[in-house]
């Protein structure tokens, strides 16, 4: 499964730029508009090039390893009668925080997620959305042809829990092709804010909505890769907690 990377041009640098990288860094709302690409890396300004190049080794790992086990789903789902109460359209999991830039960032390591950052600290937490490719029940299309064509949106929300003050933020928009894809992947990278003098517990929430269909998702949260994600297995359920939590402690 390939990776598409988009990095903004220096070129792009210009008086906008610097308020940009200042939103950035206190973790203001971030939006990306449509690409249809389905496994593209948005970098954000002034993130280090070598932790671009960490980011984009953790991605491949979480998808080399999606193709395997879905390979092994699918071969099961065609082999099983689904009944339509049971049918998976979408699933939607959460993988982090992984650090990029701390003591925990080392070669071989990237796919542990960590539960403790420590402020201005890069880290990235990765969605993956799930269109399940086996037929629906009684010769019905796929969730790939369903939502083709159609628009998607997948919102990372974070929220201080000790002063319930909003945390970093990030908003992807796009549009389906005629078929969607098999996995939608999507990285949030953020600096750890600033949590003051005390150390404070944040949560991250992904939600992944089909706008012109009654179809919304939230993270089920995904920490070991050995195993398959939660929507792969046959004791899914997609209304468990969908919250990451993570400590933030002073420089």
């Amino acid at each position: 499964m390939s990776l598409a990377i988009k990095v903004p041009p220096l070129s792009a640098l210009g008086p906008a730029a610097s308020p940009r990288l200042a939103d950035a860094k206190r973790g203001i709302l971030r939006r990306f508009p449509d690409n249809k690409a389905p496994n593209t890396i948005e970098f954000p300004w002034g993130m280090p090039l070598e932790l671009k190049r960490r980011a984009k080794d953790f991605l491949t790992q979480i998808t080399d390893r999606l193709a395997e086990q879905s390979s092994a789903y699918l071969k099961n789902a065609l082999a099983d009668e689904v009944q339509p109460s049971q049918y998976q359209y979408v699933g939607l999991a959460s993988i982090g925080p992984v650090s990029l830039s701390g003591d925990t960032a080392v070669e071989g390591a990237l796919c542990h997620p960590v539960r403790r950052l420590r402020a201005g600290e890069w880290a990235a937490i990765c969605a993956i959305e799930w269109n399940n490719p086996a037929p629906g029940p009684a010769g019905c299309f796929s969730s790939r042809k369903v939502l083709g064509g159609r628009a998607w949106s997948l919102n990372f929300d974070s929220i201080n829990l000790n002063t319930m003050e909003p945390g970093p933020a990030q908003v992807f928009t796009g549009v389906f092709p005629e078929v969607a894809p098999e996995f939608l992947v999507r990285a949030f990278f953020f600096e750890a804010p600033d949590p003051g003098p005390d150390a404070a517990l944040y949560e991250t929430n992904a939600l992944f909505t089909i706008p012109s269909l009654p179809l919304a998702t939230a993270a089920t949260p995904h920490q070991n890769l050995e195993a398959p994600p939660p929507f792969l297995s046959a004791s899914y359920a997609p209304l468990a907690d969908g919250s990451l939590r993570y400590l933030v402690v002073p420089e």
